[in-house]
């Protein structure tokens, strides 16, 4: 933490489905750098760690030729470092850090320590994404059920996707938290979920129930 705090410049860069490298979150970028910057695998310093897997620590970019960065103003200082985020063999992204604030080098033993961090990183990032990918086959599920139930009542036929629209709008209105107005819509979609286990006799019978 404390090696975080001494540091201006922090960036998470993440391989995407082409393959490539693009900054996911960012400490001391501007939000033009973090939208347009987009580093292909064995290009410049990041691309080359991502692809060799390689750490790789900087004390003067200005007298190290294989791995001089071209944008310049991203660097206050000479000495950087670029870490890879590897998960089970395979590269998931890199973290640059730069610019620490009293100006001096980074060290060897700095480098350690950003290296057992990423592993850290790696695994957390990995986990998140094989969360995120769970609950997107949940939602999916669950979208798929509602227009099951909803199939099965042809006098009520988007009553679900109606309700559902309402019950988003109210707490857009309530300003839920993003996890709770997801909450909504999922319940909403499933609150009719009981038709699945009624007869057609019963569900769709034409005249009065008894």
């Amino acid at each position: 933490r404390v090696l975080f705090r001494s540091v201006k410049t922090i960036s998470i860069m993440l391989k995407g489905p082409d393959g490539a490298l693009t900054i996911k979150a960012a400490k001391g970028l501007s939000a033009d750098t973090i939208k347009h910057t987009s580093i292909k695998l064995g290009e410049n310093v990041a691309g080359w760690v991502a692809a060799h897997q390689e750490p790789i620590l900087v004390e003067n970019k200005e007298e190290d030729p294989p791995f001089t960065v071209s944008n310049r103003e991203l660097y206050h200082t000479k000495s950087f470092i670029c870490c890879p985020l590897v998960v089970k063999d395979e590269t998931i992204g890199v973290i640059n850090i730069s610019n620490k604030k009293d100006r001096s080098v980074f060290t060897p033993y700095e480098l350690e320590i950003i290296k057992a961090v990423c592993a850290d990183i790696a695994v957390a990032i990995d986990n998140a994404k094989l969360y995120s990918g769970l609950r997107q086959a949940y939602i999916n599920s669950v979208e798929t059920l509602a227009v099951a139930v909803d199939a099965r009542d042809h006098y009520t036929q988007g009553h679900l996707q109606r309700v559902c629209t309402l019950a988003v709008a109210i707490a857009q209105q309530m300003r839920l938290h993003k996890n709770q107005m997801e909450n909504v819509r999922v319940a909403a979609l499933l609150h009719d979920v009981g038709k699945i286990g009624i007869t057609d006799a019963i569900l769709l019978k034409q005249s009065s129930l008894s």
